[in-house]
């Protein structure tokens, strides 16, 4: 018998593990973000703020070093269940988290996890990121409706982030937030593959709706992903750019009714994107 695999089980069931997430105390603060409409991201970041500090006061090393990826966990989780729309707190939370600073009392520094700066270098972020980006094949006719849409808003948060995040092209480097390079993916899937699934149009909407700044911006910057010693690395070129864009209106012609309005939103956001001033960055 083949291993359970929620994600194309019908009906659709809530993993056990995510359930058992609802009461960790990086959930239920990330979760009032978009529950309760007066919660502020200010007074979240403070309460984070506490919380981290209270976990190291604890002196409990498991817990503290499951404390990053239980955090970024239900950052993913959270924003799965919140229409694309509507994440904009999540988007600040994320941006803010990354300036809290603590101390461990005991040593006067700034603790580590994974040898990355808690939470300057946002330990944990990446690899839980391609741990559910890894998930989903959009392409799969039996991934039910339900963990399409919850992808569909992750993905949407992926690019929000890559998009708000300041980002140093004289730096080779890509930073914690930044994920636009895994737009490479959805644009393959949604423009290369024929017929594409609707599901593939609808995610690489996600990205040029939400990213189509920093998408451009890369473009003009020249900017190199994946470069390792020999290997030169793959550049966004604007021959790609207009291949997405004459791509968005052919599916335009064949994609499902509901998905039109995503399809012209990310033109527009394209449009958009050529006439404004480059997006958060530095050369």
């Amino acid at each position: 018998m083949p291993p359970f695999d929620p994600n194309t089980s019908h009906p659709y069931t809530m993993p056990q593990w995510i359930i058992s997430m609802q009461d960790y105390p990086e959930f239920k603060i990330i979760n009032r973000l978009v529950q309760e409409p007066d919660s502020t991201v200010r007074d979240a970041l403070e309460e984070f703020q506490r919380l981290t500090l209270s976990l190291i006061d604890a002196r409990n090393q498991n817990l503290f070093d499951l404390h990053p990826w239980h955090t970024f966990c239900c950052l993913f989780e959270v924003a799965k269940r919140t229409d694309h729309d509507k994440q904009d707190k999540l988007v600040d939370f994320a941006i803010g988290l990354q300036r809290v600073t603590v101390t461990n009392p005991a040593t006067g520094e700034q603790p580590r996890q994974d040898g990355q700066l808690l939470w300057t270098e946002m330990p944990a972020l990446g690899y839980t990121a391609a741990d559910d980006w890894h998930q989903i094949d959009v392409t799969d006719a039996n991934t039910v409706p339900e963990a399409l849409e919850r992808y569909e808003n992750f993905l949407a948060l992926l690019a929000r982030l890559s998009s708000a995040f300041d980002v140093d092209y004289s730096d080779f480097r890509v930073p914690e937030m930044d994920f636009s390079f895994w737009s490479m993916r959805a644009f393959k899937e949604a423009f290369e593959e024929q017929p594409p699934a609707d599901s593939a149009v609808r995610t690489a909407c996600m990205w040029l709706i939400y990213a189509s700044d920093r998408l451009w911006s890369n473009i003009v910057h020249g900017r190199v992903f994946g470069r390792i010693d020999d290997d030169p690395g793959t550049v966004m070129t604007q021959d790609m750019w207009t291949g997405w864009e004459q791509g968005l209106r052919r599916v335009r012609e064949t994609c499902a009714l509901r998905t039109i309005g995503l399809v012209d939103r990310a033109i527009s956001s394209m449009r958009l994107a050529r006439r404004l001033p480059l997006v958060n960055g530095s050369t």
